[in-house]
């Protein structure tokens, strides 16, 4: 059992083909609606970000009543040319680090085929005394093979440099 929610989203744009209104609106049996959630007949003020998108799901469904939600919202980046990048899971990692978190066992959840990744990437980015288990529900059917092909690129960059960084520690103590 936990006690806090870390909600780790980003100020992404969402894609309308994939994050629209008959996403945000049609409940699923792992996530049912809570009881006295009015489904809304227009669709004015809706989520534009990742975040918003995130904050509405946590508004809409039945959660339990003393979790504590805790929102990580991050800023799109500007490089050097101006031009403004898209957060990546390191930026939010790393904005959940600034909140100063406890220490302790934290369960990373996400969708594949990005958990593997994404839970490397928290272990490089964490002190070690965070203990970083990572799950997510199966790839969609819909998923393109670039993203699976990008994804075990991806990966084996955080798994060697996750390896980097501790045999890098083990020369220094």
């Amino acid at each position: 059992k936990f006690k806090k929610l870390y909600v780790l989203g980003s100020h992404r744009i969402l894609n309308p083909a994939h994050e629209g209104p008959d996403t945000f609106f049609k409940p699923i049996s792992e996530l049912p609606f809570k009881s006295d959630y009015k489904i809304p007949t227009t669709y004015e003020n809706l989520p534009k970000t990742e975040a918003e998108m995130m904050r509405l799901v946590c508004e809409q469904v039945l959660l339990p009543k003393d979790l504590e939600i805790i929102f990580i919202d991050t800023s799109l980046n500007q490089n050097s040319d101006s031009k403004t990048l898209q957060p990546n899971t390191t930026d939010t990692l790393r904005d959940f680090s600034n909140l100063n978190p406890i220490p302790g066992k934290y369960l990373l959840v996400s969708n594949q085929p990005f958990v593997a990744r994404q839970t490397f990437n928290a272990l490089s980015i964490l002190p070690s005394e965070f203990t970083i288990a990572g799950i997510g529900d199966t790839a969609l059917s819909t998923t393109p093979l670039r993203t699976f092909l990008d994804e075990i690129g991806r990966l084996l960059y955080e798994e060697l440099k996750y390896q980097h960084q501790f045999s890098l520690s083990e020369k220094f103590k």
